[in-house]
């Protein structure tokens, strides 16, 4: 039997932004083999399967945070906070340049004519 405390459980997997679940997924390598499935506008499954999700662990977790905790939910959130850092891109303060603004024409603008008519004042 798996222990809950050192497996990651398919609805915690669920649970997640599907953004982050992919992250994830790519990091440890997993394919998305099984079926996706959404009820009432809620993921029943997004194509990962059990067996796949069995890599995530405490030890596996440990190594690919650098964190020496032995709590499970520790670890998968330093996990998680790890690779929604690495997808944020670094702001950077650039020189923007700005156009100048369009000068205005001077002139008349003829008055638009009915269809199949000329305007008034033209030949």
């Amino acid at each position: 039997m798996i222990d809950p405390k050192n497996f990651l459980s398919y609805s915690v997997w669920l649970s997640l932004p599907s953004e982050t679940r992919y992250k994830i997924a790519d990091l440890y390598g997993l394919k998305a083999t099984g079926i996706r499935e959404v009820v009432d506008s809620r993921v029943v499954s997004d194509g990962f399967l059990h067996a796949s999700l069995a890599v995530i662990t405490k030890e596996s977790m440990r190594e690919k945070t650098g964190l020496k905790s032995d709590d499970f939910y520790i670890l998968f959130n330093a996990l998680v906070e790890s690779v929604n850092k690495k997808a944020e891109p670094e702001i950077k303060q650039q020189d923007v340049q700005q156009e100048e603004p369009e000068k205005a024409v001077s002139g008349t603008v003829a008055p638009r004519a009915k269809r199949g008519r000329k305007a008034k004042g033209t030949k």
